[in-house]
């Protein structure tokens, strides 16, 4: 939902639509973002992220889930 909330704010340049996604996501997804540079120094916060440095799983599948860290930014 807080993609196209995000395409909805970017489409229309209202800081309202870009406003709700922003309240309900940045708190998880700021500790995904942590936890998933912690784990490419070798360090584990949360351990949530450890599937993203897993070989055995497509680098496809791996590229999706990486929204989690660029979609934050992108809302800020």
């Amino acid at each position: 939902m807080a993609v196209f909330f995000t395409l909805a704010a970017v489409w229309t340049e209202s800081s309202l639509l870009a406003s709700m996604p922003t309240v309900g996501i940045l708190a998880p997804q700021l500790l995904w973002v942590l936890d998933f540079l912690a784990e490419c120094v070798g360090l584990s916060l949360a351990g949530m992220t450890a599937y993203m440095l897993n070989e055995r799983i497509p680098f496809f599948t791996r590229g999706l889930s990486f929204i989690h860290f660029w979609l934050p930014i992108l809302i800020v």
